[in-house]
């Protein structure tokens, strides 16, 4: 066990996480693309500000939408990097003498991961703009949880903590099936099965509200958070159960 600690602090593992949180920050401003194009915030100035949004203005409902989408950016990153050891870190005299071979097989897996990365990131832009423009296609997300000005200054649609719960169950849900995705054996099939588990996602949604005895979208409208909490951890469990049998076709 003593070891085991010890081997958390060696370099390959210190600079795998370094990686993995460049690319959390990297998230940060990944995640207000959709909404800087939907509210034209080159237009609005401090209005679209996401630190400011939660830091100062108290902003349940961008804390919660962003935090579900670092969940699932992390969910992404923890497939990949696993082993740096590959690029020759760590290697002892003895280990060195397979070291070019194993070099050059550890960044062909150091560069996949890589383009994995930036497909992962492209998926959850997918997976905003569907929520966006097909699950909540009555709504702007962007109004609906930053606030729109308008002529005479007044903030109008801001801080719907219920659409922020649905947002963020969909990036969760989205986000297991893009793990399980990125294992796939070519990056053709893997964008394949994220098409298929998205447009399942959709169905699931289009069928949860059928099933509820109440309106859904007059609820969320209404900013009932029960409401909008119990959809979107709907979408997080449909998204577990999709990328298990993700998994299982990539076996």
């Amino acid at each position: 066990q003593y070891e085991q600690m010890l081997s958390l602090f060696q370099l390959q593992n210190l600079l795998a996480l370094g990686i993995l949180l460049f690319f959390l920050f990297i998230a940060k401003y990944t995640y207000q693309i959709v909404y800087a194009i939907r509210l034209q915030a080159w237009k609005e100035g401090d209005q679209f500000q996401l630190m400011t949004q939660i830091a100062e203005s108290g902003n349940s409902a961008i804390a919660i939408s962003f935090a579900g989408y670092l969940f699932g950016i992390g969910t992404i990153l923890s497939g990949l990097f696993r082993d740096l050891r590959q690029l020759g870190m760590g290697l002892d005299a003895v280990q060195d003498q397979t070291f070019n071979a194993e070099k050059a097989q550890g960044f062909d897996q150091f560069t996949t991961d890589l383009i994995w990365v930036a497909i992962g990131f492209g998926m959850m832009l997918v997976v905003q703009v569907v929520n966006d423009l097909v699950i909540f296609w009555k709504y702007n997300n962007a109004v609906e949880l930053y606030g729109e000005t308008d002529a005479d200054n007044n903030v109008t649609g801001t801080k719907n903590v219920a659409l922020a719960c649905v947002e963020a169950g969909h990036f969760v849900g989205a986000s297991f099936i893009i793990a399980a995705c990125i294992q796939a054996e070519t990056v053709v099939l893997g964008i394949v099965f994220f098409g298929i588990g998205e447009v399942c996602l959709c169905i699931w949604s289009v069928a949860y509200e059928c099933t509820t005895k109440y309106d859904d979208r007059a609820a969320i409208q209404g900013k009932n958070v029960a409401a909008g909490l119990n959809w979107g951890l709907n979408l997080v469990a449909m998204g577990l159960l999709l990328s298990r049998a993700l998994y299982n076709s990539n076996s």
